[in-house]
């Protein structure tokens, strides 16, 4: 058994209390394991060396691989989550409005298709009060721009 000296790489940029310890164990493996039980896992790594003086020491990074695979997991599993879920939670996204969690429940396929048609009339609309904003704009330039240019046209070819 041996004093190890363990710390997270750049631990101070974790902004927690404890970044590394001096932890007695039998090899740099053993305090990497014990440091990362006391501390907790941060996507870090951990650098060990036995004793205060330069060993060569030791980089370890498996906690952050484990816990890459955990995420990954856990994003497979969000995707497998049933149909209606997903739309239910979409449209909370896109609407904004509150859809209560018991309705999902109730969703049939018919009230499915007429609240995708709502949102497609929805946005048909939105697509129409563009179109005519866009014409506003135009028109307004033309006056601002065009307008203009022809006034002084027509100033220039009187004098002559």
């Amino acid at each position: 058994m041996g004093k190890f000296s363990c710390e997270y790489e750049n631990g101070k940029e974790l902004e927690i209390d404890v970044y590394k310890l001096v932890i007695n164990a039998s090899d740099h493996n053993d305090a990497y394991t014990q440091f990362i039980k006391k501390i907790g896992i941060h996507r870090k790594r951990v650098f060990v060396q036995k004793g205060f003086w330069f060993d060569g020491g030791q980089f370890f990074d498996c906690h952050i691989t484990i816990n890459k695979k955990e995420e990954t997991e856990n994003k497979d599993q969000s995707l497998r989550v049933n149909p209606v879920q997903r739309l239910y939670n979409t449209l909370q996204k896109e609407s904004g409005s509150a859809v209560r969690e018991n309705q999902i429940d109730n969703l049939t396929e018919e009230s499915m298709e007429q609240l995708l048609m709502n949102l497609l009339r929805g946005q048909q609309t939105q697509i129409n009060e563009l179109k005519k904003l866009n014409f506003k704009l135009m028109m307004f330039w033309i006056f601002l721009v065009v307008l203009p240019l022809l006034v002084v046209s027509v100033k220039q070819s009187v004098t002559y």
